[in-house]
């Protein structure tokens, strides 16, 4: 062996990390036993790390793509070698935040977790921004696979780390779930084990109000609401509207469903006295239009500004004939709510007072 290997250990072992993880047969063999002297004549060489990044050995092996299929021997070769579970890069990542974050081909990603953790793993760590490695999972993995790590930790009584992950602004469904729409079961286990999934008033949004604005369909949206999440005002919003205006206002028929379901008043009116009605034909989502309608929306309740929702359709009908030389549909799903309702008296008017203020 060169003398520089002694000089410079963890020059080499991070050369040989560079390519452990593509090659094999004997090239694999010849560094293995490589690193496996080095280890042996310099125990701290185990804990060196990249000045860059702050990885270690473990830290670059749970990272990297084992395209070899030696993860698993290789990681446990390095913790036999007393390499720190826990150690830390420069942003506070684990180990287990790492081979969450990659997330591993070849089904290894299981048998790593479960290495790791009988080797001492805290599965509580947060690195720098907050996330567990059950965040980075939550996002990386598919929805069937984060089920299967759920009751694997439940098992363990590794709970903490899903109470964590459930709770206030760092959430793994407020966090993640624009990525991965989590199954009802995993939120249901989650929900057994933890109770009710917990809101933080310091962020824009409730957690159900979120859901809607991501376009979560009827089945999560009924079982985020078994799961304790709350309906409420969207927060640090001065007009007051409820989730059922949000809802109107997205679009999301599925929200709407479930809202009215549990008996929220249709008619309901924010700071402005806007029902969700107003809100729908101001944005043209005409299916959340014609839903409301079906649900007996009230389409002669005015605002404050004295505006009716039939006032609007019209309005909006006018302003976007004006603006762009096409009419969004007036006689179809406005003419419709008019018919509908015969609402015939002041129709006539509310064309004129709206053709006028639009010249």
């Amino acid at each position: 062996m060169p003398s520089k290997l002694f000089q410079y250990p963890s020059r080499y072992v991070h050369r040989c990390l560079e390519s452990i993880s593509v090659i094999n047969g004997a090239r694999y063999l010849e560094e293995y036993s490589l690193l496996q002297f080095i280890f042996k004549q310099n125990s701290d060489a185990i804990e060196s790390r990249d000045p860059t990044t702050g990885m270690t050995p473990l830290l670059i092996a749970t990272r990297s793509h084992f395209m070899n299929g030696k993860q698993v021997e290789f990681i446990n070769f390095l913790l036999a070698y007393g390499a720190d579970v826990n150690a830390r890069d420069h942003n506070g990542l684990t180990p287990l935040h790492h081979i969450a974050y990659s997330v591993p081909p070849y089904s290894y990603f299981d048998k790593v977790v479960k290495l790791l953790i009988e080797n001492g793993a805290d599965t509580d760590a947060v690195d720098g921004k907050g996330n567990t490695f059950v965040h980075y999972a939550a996002t990386n993995m598919s929805p069937n696979k984060f089920h299967a790590l759920v009751p694997y930790l439940i098992s363990m009584g590794r709970t903490k780390v899903l109470k964590i992950a459930t709770t206030g602004p760092l959430s793994i469904l407020r966090t993640f779930q624009s990525q991965v729409r989590m199954l009802c079961e995993t939120m249901e286990l989650i929900h057994s084990v933890c109770g009710d999934f917990s809101d933080d008033p310091d962020t824009d949004y409730s957690l159900f109000d979120l859901s809607i604005i991501l376009d979560w369909k009827e089945n999560h949206l009924k079982t985020l609401l078994k799961c304790g999440a709350q309906i409420g005002m969207e927060y640090h919003n001065p007009k007051q509207r409820s989730s059922l205006h949000l809802a109107a206002r997205r679009g999301n028929v599925d929200a709407l469903k479930v809202l009215l379901a549990i008996g929220i008043d249709v008619n309901t009116q924010d700071f402005y006295g806007d029902t969700p009605l107003h809100c729908a034909i101001e944005h043209n989502n005409r299916e959340a239009i014609e839903f409301l309608v079906l649900k007996n929306a009230n389409v002669n309740l005015r605002n404050q500004c004295g505006d009716t929702p039939i006032d609007c359709a019209i309005t909006k009908q006018f302003s976007s004939a004006k603006n762009e030389n096409v009419i969004y549909g007036f006689p179809t799903w406005a003419g419709q709510v008019v018919r509908k309702y015969k609402a015939r008296e002041g129709s006539t008017k509310c064309k004129q007072r709206a053709a006028e203020n639009l010249k």
